[in-house]
């Protein structure tokens, strides 16, 4: 919060520039570690996005969970976390409420999409079996070692 206080004496509109949303958060924390003034700090951080949800151009990407970084794993039960998306609303983002929403569509869309595929691809393998043509020629494939 003193971070937040700071501002240009003479007009404040100059002054530095307070992003309260975590993806900027994030991305300027990620700045401080990077040189950032050389060219090459530059084009690292250029390569650098930050996204508050997942973003429609990553929804289609299989998602992953790596074990290692699970707080479980990671924290000491007695160890004490918090989240980003907290620290934000404490320094007046008022946007989480939206975001929530926006993912929880997010997640039922891709929950039925999931559903969906799944029946497709069963139906497609109970046909495919009970169809005689394509047991003719398995069975012949089968006889020349296939």
């Amino acid at each position: 919060m003193d971070f937040l206080r700071k501002r240009m004496s003479t007009n404040p509109k100059k002054g530095p520039i307070h992003d309260r949303n975590p993806a900027r958060i994030v991305w300027r924390v990620i700045r401080g570690m990077l040189p950032h003034k050389t060219p090459k700090g530059a084009a690292a951080l250029g390569r650098l996005k930050c996204f508050d949800g997942v973003p429609l151009s990553l929804n289609a990407k299989k998602k992953m969970c790596v074990p290692d970084a699970l707080k479980v794993v990671r924290l000491k039960p007695r160890s004490r976390y918090c989240n980003i998306g907290d620290i934000a609303k404490e320094c007046g983002w008022k946007k989480g409420d939206l975001i929530d929403s926006l993912e929880a569509k997010r997640v039922s869309r891709n929950h039925e999409w999931h559903l969906k595929r799944a029946k497709r691809n069963k139906d497609r393998k109970t046909t495919l079996k009970n169809n005689g043509d394509v047991k003719k020629v398995n069975e012949e494939l089968q006889q020349y070692g296939y």
